[in-house]
């Protein structure tokens, strides 16, 4: 590490994140990739790019955004977490999701968790809500 050439990563001079963000946008077939320290930070990342403040996001019940990142959705987002039963058994009913969905009083459903809807792009289509 004392040998390795290092730059400003935030000025694109750093080596290495760039070799990291190259790579990996080439193996995801995209036109670029973003290094971010932390998973939570990632996950901030999503949620702001995708919602605005007051915006609800459904997610499973063993969601880590939800219950383990000490709140920082509402906090650095400002977005509310509606957590869906997450039992397998009714995943398969296309109707729970779409209930799941569906704006709850005044807040609007902007996000779902993919890990959580794995395999529902087909509800996913129709209402127009972005996967993460």
């Amino acid at each position: 590490m004392a040998r390795a050439e290092v730059g400003d990563d935030v000025f694109g001079e750093d080596p290495s994140v760039n070799r990291l963000q190259e790579t990996v946008a080439a193996l995801l077939g995209k036109e670029a990739a973003l290094f971010v320290p932390s998973g939570t930070m990632a996950n901030q990342l999503a949620l702001l790019v995708h919602c605005r403040r007051g915006d609800e996001v459904v997610v499973g019940g063993f969601a880590h955004n939800a219950n383990y990142e000490s709140g920082a959705g509402g906090a650095i987002a400002g977005v509310q977490f509606a957590v869906a039963i997450s039992d397998p058994s009714r995943l398969s009913d296309s109707r729970y999701v779409v209930q799941c969905l569906q704006p709850s009083g005044v807040m609007t459903t902007k996000l779902a968790e993919a890990e959580w809807l794995f395999g529902f792009k087909l509800v996913l289509r129709p209402l127009a809500i972005p996967r993460s």
